[in-house]
């Protein structure tokens, strides 16, 4: 097996075309070099080889399938090159971390503009949903290095575009066939890797669980990644659920307030059963690796707090199964999908106090009827008036 050595020289890194004419200031770049740490290590000659068959796999694909320029593939490559120098480490491996450490040193020692910034942005989300996404490199990754890439890019680390800002309102939430739709394709893929003893069962039985309690509690991403064991807490008046009767969260303040606690109680009376299916069977076995206090509720495969990252990969995937991929559903969709079920049956102020909303135009805005439960609606108020009109007939 050949050598390679991924760290291209200086000149031919990143393509800089767009670098502003004047250069940052010694302080700006005196933050940058302390920004950066834990780069400027080489790939050992097997990563450096596989990482080659990554680079070529992805160019294979956006030249030949998606019909991208030869020009615009090699620009993508070279800033994943530039990013893998710039990290030290391979693909696989890579951090949040990592990602923000190179974002700081593109904006403040490079001085590049936030259009070129986003685009360079682009480059590594687009790598790496390629690679984290194809099972043969997975499978790979996981063999000889025992973990997977992930997709560390997302709407709160890069630079949106400025459609992207435009267009953040439009987002939906899924319907009740598309709900059973999710949690049918994820009991299949548990199923599936039950009977072959797959790698990605724990995984699948964490999802469920996970997606589950987002939904029926109408979690924020960071509030069900928040959640630790001890964050539940017995309902007065429902015996029944145990344990499991309300959670204690925090979620987002107001006016740049800070994360605020509440207390968001059970509505759903197949939740308890649900986690503690989970806390018995499940989370202990994520545990192996984890430290000894950790009391996330739900964990990584490294037996840590799952990531905001992880979890919008962990859905992609799920909806991916279940037919619903490229549909703009994200984690939050589930909270919208919850605020919109509960309002079937709950005052809208019931609805607002349960989702955190520190304004009721706010809830409504997540709130959405279909045209079966409004016409529903309407025809049992026609119902009710006919009655009052027949028994005040009657009373004459």
């Amino acid at each position: 097996m050949s050598t390679v050595d991924p760290r291209p020289s200086p000149p031919a890194s990143v393509p800089d075309r767009q670098l502003r004419a004047t250069r940052p200031s010694a302080e700006s770049r005196l933050v940058a070099r302390q920004a950066r740490q834990g780069g400027g290590r080489r790939l050992r000659p097997y990563e450096a080889a596989l990482f080659e068959e990554m680079l070529a796999a992805w160019r294979a694909k956006r030249i030949g399938a998606q019909r991208h320029t030869v020009e615009a593939v090699e620009d993508g490559i070279a800033t994943v090159r530039d990013f893998v120098d710039h990290a030290g480490t391979a693909p696989w491996n890579w951090t949040e971390d990592d990602f923000d450490r190179w974002c700081c040193h593109l904006g403040l020692e490079r001085g590049l503009t936030p259009a070129t910034q986003r685009k360079y942005q682009n480059a590594i989300k687009s790598f790496l949903g390629y690679v984290s996404t194809n099972t043969g490199i997975c499978n790979r990754t996981m063999r000889d290095f025992g973990v997977r890439p992930m997709q560390i890019v997302n709407e709160e680390n890069s630079i949106p575009h400025v459609l992207d800002r435009e267009t953040v309102t439009a987002r939906r939430r899924l319907s009740q066939d598309e709900l059973s739709r999710l949690f049918g394709a994820l009991d299949d893929a548990i199923g599936e890797a039950g009977r072959f003893r797959g790698k990605d069962l724990l995984p699948l039985m964490r999802d469920k669980a996970m997606f589950f309690t987002i939904y029926t509690l109408g979690l924020r991403s960071a509030e069900v990644r928040g959640l630790d064991v001890g964050s539940f807490h017995p309902r007065t008046g429902f015996t029944e659920f145990g344990r499991f009767g309300q959670a204690i969260v925090f979620g987002k303040g107001s006016r740049g307030s800070g994360p605020k606690a509440r207390t968001v109680q059970v509505q759903n009376p197949a939740l308890p059963p649900m986690l503690e299916w989970y806390c018995g069977r499940v989370r202990p076995k994520f545990l192996t690796f984890a430290d000894f206090n950790e009391q996330a509720l739900f964990l990584s495969e490294r037996g840590r707090r799952l990531s905001r990252t992880a979890l919008a990969t962990r859905l992609t995937l799920a909806l991916d199964r279940a037919g619903l991929a490229g549909m703009g559903f994200s984690p939050h969709a589930l909270r919208r999908s919850s605020a919109s079920d509960l309002a079937r049956g709950m005052s809208g102020q019931a609805v607002q106090h349960f989702l955190g909303h520190a304004h009721m135009s706010t809830t409504a805005g997540y709130v959405e009827f279909d045209d079966e439960f409004i016409q529903g609606q309407a025809d049992a108020h026609v119902r009710r008036q006919i009655e009052a009109a027949t028994r005040r007939k009657e009373d004459e």
